[in-house]
């Protein structure tokens, strides 16, 4: 919130509030998940961080912490792109994903990478 210039006691105020929102919906150990933390704990499972250069609401920045706690085989894909926002997907159309074609190759890719032959019989299968 600070990134929005809000100010300092706004900000104060409305971290406890968020911290008892997320214990009542998720349970009182909500204050032992860090990002970071589970980020280290990835151990072998593959995994893609995404960020987008245009996000108004997590500064692209947050990817490459995580990234650097992080196992050295994790990837990342910083998509450069202020018409995105807060979403990844070009144009938000979610209900069009193929649509985004870089979307879909970073995704696959991945899954490729790690999953293989299986991966590419699924694609087949839902075609």
């Amino acid at each position: 919130m600070r990134n929005y210039k809000i100010p300092k006691l706004i900000c104060d105020i409305e971290r406890p509030l968020v911290r008892l929102a997320l214990q009542l919906s998720f349970g009182a150990k909500v204050h032992e998940i860090n990002p970071v933390k589970q980020a280290e704990n990835i151990g072998q499972r593959p995994a893609l961080f995404i960020a987008s250069t245009g996000d108004p609401e997590v500064p692209h920045e947050n990817m490459y912490r995580l990234l650097a706690a992080a196992p050295a085989h994790c990837e990342h894909w910083l998509r450069d792109s202020a018409d995105v926002g807060h979403f990844i997907m070009m144009n938000h159309e979610f209900e069009n994903v193929a649509l985004d074609t870089e979307y879909c190759e970073t995704i696959l890719g991945l899954l490729e990478r790690n999953f293989g032959q299986s991966i590419q019989s699924l694609i087949r299968d839902l075609q």
